[in-house]
């Protein structure tokens, strides 16, 4: 039987971009959290059931994956809405200053050769961000990646806050590799963030979005 991990599965970049999503430590509650995880369980059982205890052809592997991949979306999504109408704080990336790190941080890595920033949206308790890698022969890994950027802009938050002894970033986190003739609708989900929140009606009005000069015109007018 093909074992499906319960975990997130994390890949690392290679040439096709990834959207990442991550958030502030506290801004789902435990409770709701547990009721979500709960439906993915569900989920991916039944999935592993479906597979049978026959071997799979290389096609049926992918099929697989590609469902497991779907339950995991679904469970962004749902944490997604829940940050934009139903969480009650903290929302310390509603302060500018903090706001501005996280966006020069990300930018910073692009011009390090790191990653490829096409896009990033801070929005008061959740980050979004589309990168790629710089290197076509080489891979990035996402958790060295994700390790360094929410270490570095931690410290920086909290002492921006007065906070001390505090983890201001949830560990979890999603990403997810942007398929073939999906990057233009990742992109505008991820630009079209506060929109949905009903903050402001363009993208373009939003303070603390930032999009790559090479890509703005794609997404104006």
């Amino acid at each position: 039987m093909l074992q499906l991990h319960r975990k997130s599965p994390h890949y690392d970049i290679g040439s096709s971009p990834v959207h990442i999503t991550y958030r502030l430590a506290g801004s789902i509650p435990k409770g709701y959290l547990k009721k979500l995880r709960a439906k993915k369980e569900k989920q991916l059982a039944l999935i592993d059931l479906a597979c049978g205890q026959q071997e799979m052809s290389s096609s049926e592997r992918r099929i697989i994956q590609a469902k497991r991949r779907e339950v995991f979306t679904e469970l962004m999504v749902a944490e997604d809405k829940y940050l934009h109408g139903k969480s009650t704080g903290p929302y310390y990336l509603e302060v500018p200053e903090i706001a501005k790190e996280v966006i020069e941080s990300w930018i910073y890595l692009h011009q390090e050769g790191v990653i490829f920033l096409y896009a990033i949206c801070i929005m008061s308790n959740h980050v979004h961000i589309v990168v790629g890698n710089p290197n076509p022969t080489g891979m990035v890994s996402i958790g060295k990646l994700m390790k360094r950027t929410k270490s570095y802009t931690s410290g920086l938050a909290n002492k921006i806050l007065g906070r001390t002894g505090n983890a201001f970033w949830e560990d979890y986190y999603f990403d997810t590799t942007i398929r073939r003739g999906r990057f233009i609708r990742c992109m505008w989900y991820v630009l079209n963030n506060p929109v949905k929140a009903g903050l402001c009606s363009s993208w373009q009005d939003w303070p603390h979005t930032w999009v790559h000069p090479d890509y703005v015109g794609l997404f104006i007018g």
